[in-house]
């Protein structure tokens, strides 16, 4: 992945407190990270 793009996804995700909610909880319950790694992709408002 481009280190500039991994970046900017990894800030937009520290700074969404609900997206950190929602990863402890997947890996708390086990699931697998790719459900919640797919929604968080088609919610973001505009391209990363």
């Amino acid at each position: 992945m481009n280190q500039n793009l991994e970046n900017k996804l990894i800030k937009t995700i520290e700074e969404d407190v609900w997206m950190i909610d929602i990863l402890k909880t997947v890996r708390i319950i086990k699931l697998k990270d790719c459900w919640a790694g797919t929604y968080f992709v088609k919610k973001q408002p505009h391209p990363l």
